[in-house]
């Protein structure tokens, strides 16, 4: 399928046949972009996590939203492959990245070069028998902590597709180890003092509640003590200190001092 899309590009020209060197004049176009279309037959079930998550091409898939296209229209919805299509002639965003002041020559985006990005962007695309799907990463769960514990802020139990270079590689599992990540949950907060949260991941864990569930596991690659850091030093040892105290004021006074001795 062919989706049609606004382009602007930088065009070079020698204003007489005397001149040298290049000058330069913002042309625009409108181009087809190729949509990859393939059955449901071809994509493979990996991951539910709510909504289904397939295999196909090297890649993970989920259906897309008209969100997924930044295009939402509450009076007029749309279909995604509708936004899409709509987005690609009413505000694309595929104009050659030079603004003419303070870039380097080397920057400039010709016709060949917009229209390239366009084709490598709409790869992160696939039409699913007339339905769009997009992109997506591989579905971890993640364990984050929020506020001064003892029940101020608590620990929350979530389901990521990337890494957040604040938070440690502890406290991420793959989508294999469900019973590992509930129990670290538990852990975490136990330590922190965040009871409410204790009970309620120990009866999250009992109806496998938030379980991603996994159709192959050649699809679960995710190695987080391998891929990913420590987080940030500072917040953990906030973290550290919340932990070691006995009430919510204790940890804010110690995360005060803490923060003024920084």
């Amino acid at each position: 399928m062919k989706i049609k899309t606004w382009i602007k590009y930088n065009e070079g020209y020698l204003p007489t046949p005397r001149c040298r060197k290049l000058r330069y004049r913002e042309c625009e176009d409108y181009v087809d972009v190729e949509l990859a279309e393939v059955t449901m037959a071809e994509l493979e079930p990996a991951f539910n996590v709510g909504h289904m998550i397939y295999g196909y091409a090297g890649k993970l898939w989920r259906e897309a939203t008209e969100k997924d296209i930044h295009c939402v229209n509450e009076k007029n919805p749309m279909s995604a492959l509708e936004a899409l299509a709509y987005a690609g002639v009413t505000y694309s965003t595929y104009f050659g990245r030079y603004n003419g002041y303070c870039f380097d020559e080397s920057t400039r985006e010709d016709r060949e070069a917009v229209i390239a990005r366009t084709n490598e962007d709409m790869k992160n695309y696939i039409l699913v028998d007339g339905i769009l799907y997009r992109s997506t990463g591989e579905p971890m769960y993640n364990i984050c902590t929020f506020g001064l514990g003892h029940n101020h802020g608590g620990t929350g139990f979530f389901i990521d597709y990337g890494y957040n270079s604040n938070l440690s590689k502890d406290s991420y599992f793959n989508a294999a180890d469900y019973d590992k990540a509930m129990q670290y949950a538990i852990d975490v907060a136990a330590r922190r003092g965040d009871t409410n949260d204790v009970a309620r991941f120990q009866e999250d864990k009992k109806n496998e509640c938030h379980k991603i569930k996994v159709y192959n596991m050649k699809y679960v690659t995710r190695n987080p003590q391998q891929e990913h850091g420590d987080g940030d030093e500072f917040l953990n040892d906030i973290e550290k200190v919340v932990e070691s105290s006995d009430s919510v004021t204790e940890a804010g006074l110690l995360c005060m001092m803490m923060v003024c001795c920084k």
